[in-house]
C-alpha cells in the first residue's frame, strides 16, 4: 500500500503516505475540496523520494520506523515512533470557508521547538512565543514553516502561504499552526536528534550544492558611485598591500538607470568604459588578470512563473484578442498587441536570458537584492494563475533556481547564487547574507536559526570598523565587506584595524581548504557548515541559551563580542594564546589586543590549513599545516580537492584523502593531485613527547611549552607517532 485515504463523519478527507521510512505526509481537506499538491510540490522544491510501501492494520499506517493513526470518526491524528511512543498527538483541527486551516497538538512538559526563520534576534528556541512564517523586510528575509521538536520529531507545513505558529503561548499544554492555504498538508519526520531531523528535511527539500572555491574567499563590495578607474586601482592596491581578496562587486550604480528592474539594463557609460564585442570588458579583464572574480548587483520584479510553467510543459495561453487578431489578420499593431500592467516581464523570455551578455562580459555572479522580493504585491496576478498570497514566499525560490540553472547551462561552471531571501528548500540553491540589518552580534541568532534549516552558506555585511566585527565577519562560512556608500577598503581603516584585516584575511585564506572540505560533506549529509552549540551538544540544555557562539565545521569554536563564554563538554585550545579550557561550563576569557573574539580548537580535531594566497589558485596547495588536538577515540577528516570551478567532480574527478587521528598516531595518505605536498604538524599535547617518528624513523620537532604544542618537520605521507 502506497497511500491510505480516510473520510470522517463531517466528510473531512484525509490521506496518509510515506515518502520514506521516517517521513510521513498527512493531508487533510474539508468536504468538497480536492486533495491537491502545494506549489512546492508542483515546482519540484519538495522531492518525495518515495512513496514507500507500508502496512495498514489496527487503524495504523506503519513503516519500520514510524506509524500514523487516524481516528476516523473525528479525523484526529496520532504519530508514533518505531517503538510505539507518541510523537505527535492532535487535539483539534478546523477549516474555514475563506480563511486559514488550523491544527492543534498536545505539547508535553519541557518540550521546545527550533527552526522556522532568520527572524529571531535573541533566541533559538521558541516555546511561549508566536512565530510567523512569511518573508518580511528586515524582520524575516528567510523563513520556512519547518520546526524541530526536542521530543524527537520535526514538522514541515507544506505551503507557500503565510503560516502562523503558536508555540504554547496561548495554551501552555498545546502548540498549533494556522495555514492561509486553507488545508492541512504537512510532513512529519521521526528522528530523535536534531542532526537526524535536518538530514531528513534536506533529503526532502534539497542539500546544498558545490559552489566555486573562490566564493569561500574574501569579497569586497564597492561603494555605489565607483567607476572603472577607481575599481582597477582598488584591485591593484589589494594585491600590493597583501590583503587577500577573491572578488570585487558593484552596487546598483553600475546601471545606466538606477535600480533598473527591466531586461533592458545597460552599463553606466559615464563610469565604465564600454567596448562593444569585447569579452570580457577591458576593465573586467584587468581584474581577472589580477585574480579577481566579479559580481553585479541586481533587482528583480519579473514574473518568473511563465518560465516555470514552460519547464513543466505547459503552454502559455494566448489572449483572446490575439486569437481574434490572427483570425482576421488585423495589421494595425496598436490594436493587436495585448496591454499588460506588468511592463517588465517578457512572457516568452526567461529572466536569465538578458543576463547572459553580462556573464559573457565577465560577471561571475549576481548579488540578488531583497528589493521587491520582500514587498507585498496585493493586486498582482501571476502568469501561472496564482496571486501574491501563494507566490510571495515562493518567488525567491523561483528566482534562485532560475539563476542557478541559467548560469550553469550557459557557462558549464558552478553557479554562485547570492540572495538574502528564501523559503522552504532555499538551502539547495543559494548562499545568503543577513540582509540590511548590519553585521553586529544581533545577526548571529538569525544565522544560527538558518543553520537549523540545514543552511550552510551564510554571512553578514561585516562590521569592518570594530575588532569584534572583523573577528566575526572573517570567521563566517562566507565573508564580505559591503562598502555601499562608503570607502571601507581595509587600508583606509587605520593602523590597528588595517593590520587586523590583513591578519584575519590571511587566516581566512589559510582556512579555506578546511572550509571547502567541510562544505563538501554538507552537500552529502545536509548538516550546516556553521552549527549552533545546541545542534552538536543537544543533551546539554545550557547550550539552548547560547546565541553568540558557534562551531565552524567540526574543529573550531568561534565566540563573538562577549567575554563570558560557554564551553561544551571536552577540552578547547585557545587559538590565540594556547590556553586550554575544559567544559562544560561558563568561563571568562580574554583575547589579545590585535584580535576581536575567541577562537578555539576542539579536542579530537584535525584542522588542515593551506598557505596564504591573495586569491584562490595563486599557488599550489603544497606547503600545508595540519593542526591536531588528540582526544579519545578515532577521528577521520576527509580532505577534499577538485578543480574548484566545474562539474567534473560529478564524474569522479576529485581527490578525497582520509586524515586519520587515533590516540598518538596520525595517518597521512600521499596526494595524487599534489605529489610535492608536505605537511607540518602542529599538535596540542599536555607535555613534550619523548619521541616523534615517521614510519618508525625519528622526526624532528620543536616543543612550545607556552602553547603546549609541538611543530614537526615537513611530512609528505606516512604514519606519524608521538609518545
Amino acid at each position: 500500500m502506497f497511500q491510505k485515504d480516510f473520510s470522517t463523519l463531517d466528510r473531512t478527507e484525509i490521506r496518509i503516505a510515506f515518502p520514506s521510512e521516517r517521513i510521513a505526509r498527512i493531508q487533510m481537506v474539508p468536504a468538497k475540496r480536492e486533495m491537491e499538491d502545494s506549489a512546492l510540490n508542483r515546482y519540484g522544491f519538495i522531492n518525495d523520494p518515495g512513496p514507500v510501501d507500508f502496512q495498514f492494520s489496527d487503524s495504523l499506517c506503519r513503516t519500520s520506523a514510524m506509524s500514523v493513526g487516524v481516528d476516523e470518526p473525528t479525523g484526529k491524528i496520532r504519530v508514533f515512533d518505531g517503538a510505539g511512543g507518541i510523537l505527535l498527538d492532535m487535539k483539534d483541527y478546523s477549516f474555514q470557508k475563506k480563511g486559514p486551516a488550523a491544527a492543534t497538538f498536545k505539547a508535553i512538559e519541557m518540550e521546545n521547538w527550533t527552526g522556522f526563520s532568520s527572524g529571531a534576534r535573541d533566541r533559538l528556541f521558541h516555546r511561549g512565543h508566536p512565530v510567523n512564517c512569511r518573508l518580511v523586510n528586515i524582520y524575516s528575509y528567510i523563513a520556512s514553516p519547518f520546526c524541530m521538536s526536542t521530543a524527537g520529531y520535526a514538522v514541515l507545513v507544506n505551503s507557500t502561504h503565510t503560516v502562523r505558529f503558536d508555540l504554547a503561548k496561548t495554551h501552555p499544554d498545546s502548540w498549533a499552526w494556522q495555514d492561509d492555504r486553507g488545508v492541512l498538508d504537512f510532513y512529519v519526520f521521526a528522528a530523535p536528534t536534531f542532526r537526524e531531523q535536518i538530514a531528513l528535511y534536506t533529503e526532502l527539500t534539497g542539500r546544498p550544492q558545490m559552489i566555486p572555491e573562490w566564493a569561500f574567499g574574501f569579497w569586497y563590495c564597492c561603494r555605489d558611485k565607483v567607476n572603472c578607474y577607481e575599481l582597477t586601482e582598488m584591485a591593484a592596491r589589494f594585491r600590493n598591500e597583501k590583503f587577500p581578496c577573491d572578488s570585487l562587486e558593484l552596487e546598483p550604480g553600475w546601471m545606466s538607470r538606477y535600480y533598473d528592474f527591466t531586461t533592458e539594463k545597460e552599463w553606466n557609460r559615464e563610469r565604465f568604459d564600454f567596448y562593444d564585442g569585447q569579452k570580457p570588458l577591458p576593465f573586467i579583464g584587468n581584474l581577472k588578470r589580477l585574480g579577481f572574480h566579479f559580481g553585479l548587483w541586481l533587482c528583480n520584479d519579473y514574473d518568473l512563473s511563465f518560465e516555470e510553467e514552460r519547464r513543466l510543459g505547459n503552454r502559455i495561453q494566448k489572449d483572446e484578442s490575439q486569437k481574434f487578431n490572427e483570425f482576421f489578420d488585423i495589421q494595425d499593431e496598436h490594436l493587436t498587441v495585448p496591454f499588460r500592467f506588468d511592463s517588465i516581464t517578457k512572457v516568452e523570455e526567461a529572466w536569465f536570458e538578458h543576463l547572459k551578455k553580462f556573464v559573457d562580459q565577465g560577471a561571475d555572479f549576481f548579488k540578488m537584492d531583497a528589493s521587491r522580493q520582500v514587498l507585498e504585491h496585493p493586486d498582482r496576478h501571476y502568469g501561472n494563475g496564482l496571486n501574491d498570497d501563494e507566490m510571495h514566499n515562493l518567488y525567491s525560490l523561483l528566482y534562485c533556481r532560475q539563476m542557478w540553472e541559467g548560469y550553469a547551462e550557459h557557462t558549464k561552471r558552478r553557479p554562485f547564487v547570492f540572495n538574502p531571501c528564501g523559503w522552504t528548500g532555499f538551502q539547495h540553491w543559494a548562499a545568503t547574507w543577513a540582509g540590511d540589518i548590519g553585521g553586529g552580534k544581533n545577526t548571529l541568532p538569525g544565522i544560527l536559526g538558518l543553520s537549523m534549516l540545514g543552511h550552510s552558506l551564510n554571512t553578514t555585511d561585516m562590521e569592518s570598523r570594530t575588532p569584534e566585527g572583523i573577528h566575526y565577519g572573517y570567521l563566517l562560512p562566507l565573508c564580505q565587506i559591503n562598502g555601499w556608500c562608503n570607502n571601507l577598503m581595509p587600508w583606509l581603516l587605520g593602523g590597528k584595524l588595517s593590520k587586523m584585516h590583513r591578519d584575519y584575511g590571511q587566516l581566512r585564506s589559510r582556512l579555506i581548504p578546511y572550509l571547502y572540505s567541510e562544505f563538501r560533506q554538507s552537500t552529502l549529509d545536509g548538516q550546516p557548515l556553521l552549527s549552533p552549540l545546541c545542534l552538536e551538544f543537544q543533551n546539554d540544555l545550557e547550550t539552548r541559551t547560547v546565541v553568540y557562539e558557534y562551531l565552524l565545521g567540526h574543529a573550531l569554536l568561534v565566540t563573538i563580542y562577549e567575554k563570558k563564554v560557554y564551553f561544551p563538554a571536552g577540552r578547547w585550545h585557545d587559538f590565540w594564546t594556547g590556553r586550554i579550557f575544559e567544559g562544560p561550563g561558563w568561563r571568562n576569557i580574554d583575547w589579545p589586543e590585535d584580535r576581536g573574539g575567541g577562537l578555539f580548537l576542539r579536542e579530537g580535531a584535525l584542522l588542515p590549513m593551506g598557505p596564504v594566497m591573495q586569491y584562490r589558485g595563486e599557488i599550489p596547495l603544497e606547503d600545508m599545516e595540519l593542526r591536531l588536538f588528540p582526544g579519545p577515540g578515532k577521528r577521520t577528516f576527509g580532505f577534499y580537492e577538485d578543480d574548484g570551478a566545474t562539474f567534473s567532480f560529478r564524474n569522479g574527478e576529485f581527490e578525497l584523502s582520509p586524515l586519520v587521528l587515533e590516540g598518538g598516531t596520525l595517518t597521512l595518505p600521499a596526494s595524487r593531485k599534489h605529489p610535492a605536498r608536505n605537511w607540518r604538524l602542529r599538535i596540542v599535547l599536555d607535555k613534550a613527547p619523548a619521541r616523534v617518528s615517521l614510519d618508525g624513523l625519528p622526526l624532528d620537532f620543536e616543543w612550545n611549552p607556552g602553547r603546549k604544542e609541538i611543530l614537526t618537520a615537513p611530512v609528505a605521507s606516512g604514519t606519524v607517532r608521538w609518545e
